[in-house]
């Protein structure tokens, strides 16, 4: 194997196109690298785990305290009363005994990144880990849910659109 591809094989939260880590063979929100920060040996030995991601501990603090990590995510601009919000909605594709699933977090108050994800830290506490290159809807069903949010947003007086995913969230966020 070469070395390029060692490389890459040990980084953490590395999905194939189904969205599971070629490292662990975990789904992302049943992460095993999670799993090494908080020392749970339940599915793992702390050797295995410090096998494959032993390399990567300078990355501990960012990934600490990771309540959600959808398979696609987006941003909702959310327009009310002159003042913007912004919210994550994030989407998960089911599996053969449990269904697609969604969730819009409680508002973004701020973000951080890395080389591989964005952190966003919700207004409630919540905190989500959306990979680059995983930017959109997972499946139609959960967009046609947040296209039904959209659509009934003016009864509450409000205007919502999903941010283009070339949004720079880091310069975005660095203005609020």
């Amino acid at each position: 194997m070469e070395e390029k591809d060692k490389q890459t094989k040990n980084r953490p939260c590395n999905p194939d196109h189904n969205g599971e880590c070629l490292v662990c063979d975990c789904w992302l929100d049943n992460c095993a690298y999670d799993r090494y920060l908080s020392k749970d040996y339940k599915w793992e030995t702390k050797e295995e785990l410090d096998k494959m991601f032993g390399e990567d501990k300078q990355e501990e603090d960012l990934y600490k305290g990771v309540s959600e990590t959808p398979h696609k995510w987006v941003v909702v601009k959310i327009e009310k009363n002159g003042n913007e919000y912004y919210k994550v909605y994030g989407s998960w594709r089911g599996g053969y005994l449990d269904g697609d699933r969604w969730k819009m977090n409680s508002g973004i108050s701020s973000i951080q990144e890395d080389e591989k994800a964005f952190f966003f830290s919700g207004l409630s506490g919540s905190k989500y880990l959306c990979l680059k290159g995983h930017y959109g809807i997972a499946s139609a069903y959960t967009e046609s849910v947040l296209e039904n949010v959209i659509a009934n947003s003016y009864k509450v007086d409000a205007k919502m659109e999903i941010m283009d995913a070339e949004t720079d969230w880091m310069e975005l966020f660095s203005k609020k």
